[in-house]
């Protein structure tokens, strides 16, 4: 049986904390960038990439990304995140 390691106010805690972690507006751009490539790829200069897509990333992606990179970071011991 698995073993808890967290209870829930350190989970919504570490939450919060990762929530926080900064991200440069560069990298926000970045994000949006690449969801949007997904939707008009021909923008970006990969006509090609349209044949590959049937549906392209919704705008939410972008924050998904943003939050994964913020855990990452948390995760790293960062409180800023990092393109990589």
């Amino acid at each position: 049986e698995p073993k808890a390691i967290l209870n829930t106010g350190d989970l919504l805690r570490l939450q919060d904390v990762a929530a926080n972690n900064f991200v440069h507006h560069a990298l926000v751009d970045y994000v949006v960038r690449i969801v949007t490539a997904t939707r008009e790829p021909e923008q970006f200069g990969m006509p090609d990439a349209k044949a590959w897509i049937a549906y392209g990333a919704s705008p939410r992606a972008s924050l998904g990304i943003i939050a994964a990179s913020r855990a990452l970071a948390l995760v790293r011991g960062r409180d800023y995140v990092i393109p990589q």
